[in-house]
């Protein structure tokens, strides 16, 4: 392929906005200081209107910050990509074409360039995180973004869970420090090993008149697959499902329930038929609806495999690979 003339500079300059993420910058300014506390967001009176109730004090001592950022804020009206007036009238054809011609062209690069500059020179400060608060040191006057990302590992699962965010805008202006207050870390709707399983009552791939709950399945091991025909990774895990299924599903006491993301009915009826799948297959959609099964299990990237207890709670998450049958085999085998 073909690399523009610029794109090796452009690389460079992407190397250098890792470089200097999250560098201190060493300034006389002021302080600035809150206090943390742990919300969920709950239904306000208004449909669509979202509130918050205080769950913690505190943030807990298995939250981890995965990442954080306490840098200069920059309008994204002054980075965003120069699309032509008419973008909006274009049709999806004409889009593309403009995309193509755009993406080769001089202004591309330029564009390019002057977003990686603006990320460089952005003034970028050191949190000092606490459980129940955080503080910045000698921050200059002016308009600052403070987002943080919470993680929290747990045995059971292959890999960590997003568990809360922390994002606002903060004027820094005048003189003395800036006390913030009470700062909001708004909790995600996680469910860990442990918990109960989230109840879900969905459509069947194979049957739109019929309606699968994960409660029918109470007394028995489910394992729960949230899947998709465009995502490469899930069709990965295909043959280790259904190692699983083929082992256990003569003994009456397991069950998988495979959950399709697909936009299309027919993309994943067609890729069930093909690879013999005989479980359980019900279908979600590309686009999530309130009382989706992805919003309850906190699902933001797929595949997302889980094995649930025949008392209904989760036994074990995240599951992939050769881990799939044998956690199966570990409970279900006994």
């Amino acid at each position: 392929m073909k690399m523009k003339r610029s794109s090796f500079g452009l690389a460079i300059l992407g190397l250098l906005v890792m470089m200097f993420a999250g560098g201190e910058v060493q300034a006389e300014g002021q302080d600035v200081k809150g206090k943390l506390r742990v919300v969920r967001e709950v239904e306000g009176e208004k449909e669509g209107e979202k509130n918050v109730e205080e769950v913690w004090g505190q943030v807990p001592k298995k939250w981890d910050v995965s990442r954080y950022t306490f840098r200069e804020y920059i309008d994204p009206d002054t980075l965003k990509c120069p699309y032509p007036e008419n973008w909006e009238a274009m049709d999806a054809v004409a889009k593309r074409r403009w995309w193509v011609d755009f993406n080769m062209s001089k202004a591309f690069d330029e564009w390019q360039e002057a977003t990686l500059m603006a990320q460089i020179a952005r003034k970028r400060y050191v949190v000092d995180f606490q459980r129940d608060s955080f503080e910045v040191k000698s921050v200059e006057p002016g308009r600052y973004e403070f987002v943080v990302s919470y993680l929290m590992f747990e045995e059971g699962a292959s890999s960590s869970t997003w568990v809360g965010d922390l994002k606002m805008t903060i004027d820094v202006e005048g003189e003395g420090d800036v006390d913030l207050g009470v700062v909001d870390v708004v909790k995600k709707p996680y469910v860990l090993v442990g918990e109960e399983a989230p109840d879900f009552e969905v459509e069947d791939l194979l049957d739109e008149t019929k309606v699968v709950k994960l409660s029918d399945y109470r007394g028995k091991y489910v394992l729960l697959d949230f899947w998709a025909t465009w995502c490469g990774p899930c069709l990965a895990q295909t043959p280790h499902v259904k190692k699983a299924w083929e082992a256990f599903k003569g003994g009456g006491k397991f069950a998988v329930i495979a959950l399709s993301g697909d936009r299309e009915r027919e993309k994943a009826l067609e890729y069930v038929k093909k690879e013999g799948l005989d479980f359980t297959q019900v279908f979600l959609g590309g686009k999530r609806e309130k009382g989706d099964p992805r919003n309850a299990y906190q699902v933001n990237t797929i595949p997302s495999i889980w094995l649930i207890g025949p008392d209904g709670k989760v036994l074990a998450k995240q599951l992939y690979g050769e881990r799939i049958y044998k956690v199966v085999k570990e409970y279900v085998g006994k």
